[in-house]
């Protein structure tokens, strides 16, 4: 397995703990097509059955991803990038307003705002002010 901050640095979103700890490194591989299951079937035949290293083991990646100002999930869009470019810079803004003014269409609405900031944060694509 790698080293986490070496993960980290290629796919720097949240990782789904019922999959495969390394399937994000199939998401929206170049040519080929492939589900969150599929990424979990490849990563387990690569990595637990023929035994292959984690990324960064024999060399330094020449590659990471970007989410495009996504949360990374497989199903959204994204590509890899050029390990030494930056990744897409994300703003995320929500209206000024008392949250329990907010109907719960509004208040789930700026939930999944704030989760979207929280992880521009975490993968360091947030537009800094």
């Amino acid at each position: 397995m790698p080293d986490d901050k070496v993960l980290d640095e290629l796919y720097p979103y949240p990782r789904d703990p019922k999959f495969h700890p390394l399937a994000c490194l199939f998401f929206n591989m170049p040519h080929l097509a492939v589900d969150a299951d599929g990424a979990h079937a490849m990563a387990k035949w690569v990595f637990d059955h023929l035994g292959c290293a984690g990324p960064g083991t024999a060399a330094p990646p020449t590659v990471k991803y970007d989410a495009l100002g996504g949360s990374g999930a497989p199903h959204e869009f994204g590509v890899w990038i050029k390990a030494e470019d930056d990744r897409m810079t994300v703003q995320v803004t929500t209206p000024e307003k008392d949250l329990t003014e907010m109907d719960e269409a509004e208040l789930a609405e700026y939930i999944t705002h704030a989760k979207a900031a929280l992880v521009a944060k975490r993968a360091g694509t947030a537009k800094e002010a």
